[in-house]
């Protein structure tokens, strides 16, 4: 409307300018300057108005973009729950426009997240902030950290919520517990082997004596015996008549198993600082085995030593360039994994199988067992550590550090033609300079 009082008063003007050139009326209208006058102000009016709406929406646009690049999700809503504002990254995460949600409800639209109806009636009723960290949603599969601030004009009110996603910090922080758990429990360990070791090594050592002194190949034996009223072969009768023998060597085959027990034990359990070298995979997975084969959970009835292991190794399978420790570390951990999953089924299944073979510059092992199948979602997070059970998933999540990571390779859980699962590691074969 000023712009046409503006145009009206400027023909006002040429007309009387015109009139006056032409010979017309020679007194000009009295109203004329005082209405140019008004015309101008209210240009000036006009223009400083359009300046000032420009600029808001420049500063809108601003804001919006400044919002819009926020990681978190922001979203306003007012007193009655429903949105009337939101940011780019809280649409992309319905994978919907903005458009399509406002005016919907907070907790239809975002049912999922973990904002209640409290939080906002706290927010809303005392006027305060209220901030809480590391809130699971309702699936349990994301973490948030969630600040809701109340908002004022002069007729409405409510509430400008922002989430932001924690859940891979909150993964870190559960790995670097359960790292100084493990690193503590170690270290015990470690020191109850030794003490272990100690009494063993005296076993082994006493048991050799007591062999070597019932034997008829000493002289002293035979001289012993004879100042007796015997001889050292009718002692060695009665041992064998007793079996005695075969007694005192189940003690000795014991006691060796139970040293190269605890001798994989201490070399599993050192700190890893070797540089990589050549070394045979089977070797590396048969030590992991006999780790394996000490797993025992009484809580579960889980016992690895139920498991019946078939070896299907290439006998002219090159070594691998690899770091041996970390390799066994990984070997166990997937063999702990399919061997859970394997005796807590219903079926409790009881056959794996292990092959080792060359395909052209990668070293392929398979582990196939008649164990039950993961699900979908079991398979999407399988190399994830879990949240809601953390001592579960850390060791397939480091499994696949040491395999990707440290060693180049690959690592997948596929699904058999017998229909049955089959975890598949590729590493690459880095060939010494005499092959």
């Amino acid at each position: 409307m000023p712009k046409c009082f503006s145009c009206i008063f400027m023909l006002l003007f040429w007309a009387e300018n015109a009139k006056a050139a032409t010979g017309g009326a020679s007194a000009p209208n009295p109203l004329l300057w005082p209405l140019l006058l008004v015309s101008a102000a209210l240009f000036v009016a006009l223009w400083r108005q359009l300046r000032t709406r420009r600029n808001l929406r420049g500063l809108q646009q601003l804001t919006d973009s400044m919002i819009d690049s926020m990681s978190a999700l922001v979203i306003g809503i007012d007193d009655q729950g429903q949105i009337i504002e939101l940011n780019l990254k809280a649409a992309d995460f319905l994978a919907k426009t903005k458009a399509e949600i406002h005016g919907q409800s907070l907790y239809h639209a975002f049912a999922d997240l973990p904002i209640s109806r409290s939080m906002i009636y706290q927010v809303l009723e005392h006027k305060t902030s209220v901030h809480a960290d590391k809130l699971a949603d309702r699936k349990n599969e994301r973490v948030w950290d969630v600040r809701i601030t109340p908002w004022f004009s002069e007729h409405r009110q409510g509430a400008l919520l922002r989430l932001e996603e924690v859940t891979e910090q909150v993964q870190l922080e559960t790995l670097m517990i359960q790292k100084e758990k493990l690193i503590t429990i170690s270290r015990l360990a470690v020191g109850m082997i030794h003490e272990i070791n100690n009494p063993l090594a005296s076993i082994l050592q006493n048991t050799q004596v007591i062999h070597n002194r019932l034997g008829p190949q000493l002289q002293k034996n035979r001289l012993a015996a004879e100042g007796c009223g015997t001889s050292i072969e009718k002692i060695e009768c009665y041992l064998r008549e007793r079996k005695i023998d075969l007694a005192i060597e189940a003690v000795r085959e014991s006691a060796r198993r139970a040293a190269r027990v605890i001798e994989n034990l201490i070399n599993f359990s050192r700190q890893d600082e070797e540089n990589e070298a050549f070394n045979s995979l089977g070797n590396l997975l048969d030590r992991a085995i006999e780790l394996a084969a000490g797993d025992f959970d009484l809580k579960q009835q889980y016992d690895f030593r139920q498991i019946r292991i078939e070896r299907n190794y290439d006998p002219g399978l090159p070594p691998v360039r690899c770091r041996a420790l970390k390799l066994q570390q990984a070997f166990f951990a997937l063999l702990r994994f399919r061997a859970e999953r394997m005796l807590t089924a219903e079926n409790h299944c009881q056959r794996m199988t292990l092959s080792l073979y060359a395909e052209g510059d990668q070293v392929l092992l398979l582990l196939e067992d008649d164990g039950p199948l993961l699900s979908e979602e079991e398979r999407r997070n399988l190399f994830r550590p879990s949240l809601s059970d953390p001592e579960g998933g850390l060791g397939l999540c480091v499994c696949h550090f040491i395999i990707c990571n440290i060693h180049g390779g690959t690592i997948s859980l596929e699904t058999g033609d017998d229909g049955h699962s089959r975890l598949v590691v590729r590493l690459p074969i880095e060939r010494s300079a005499d092959d």
